[in-house]
């Protein structure tokens, strides 16, 4: 029974391609000078997440992590990366909101299936 209600999911996404970028630089007399230079830029990212999900509970957690590079024609890179963990306690309440039923029935009415079996019975 507990088993069936835990998950663990991951993915991997990596990319590059051309990019374009415009940087400000300070001159030593502090004058501000744009440059404008292409180059090969890439892109990854990683997602993982785990937890328990049952009708009343949620516990999980989330990790992401962004790292993007460009390689400037001058043969610098510029580069940053961004990440985030996200720790989630939930627990579900059996309570109806009017608005969002009424428009839940309203879409069951205008969009069949697949969609109908998706949403949440509404009373």
């Amino acid at each position: 029974m507990f088993k069936e209600h835990v998950f663990l999911t991951g993915s991997l996404v990596l990319g590059g391609g051309l990019s374009l970028q415009r940087a400000a630089t300070y001159a030593t007399d502090g004058s501000e000078v744009l440059k404008t230079s292409a180059g090969l830029g890439w892109h990854g990212q990683f997602r993982a997440g785990a937890g328990y999900n049952s009708a009343r509970y949620y516990v999980g957690m989330s990790f992401n992590q962004e790292n993007i590079g460009y390689l400037l024609e001058d043969r610098s890179s510029f580069y940053w990366s961004v990440g985030n963990i996200r720790l989630n306690f939930v627990k579900r309440f059996d309570t109806h909101i009017g608005f969002m039923d009424r428009g839940i029935r309203w879409f069951r009415k205008k969009v069949k299936e697949p969609v109908e079996k998706a949403l949440p019975e509404v009373g």
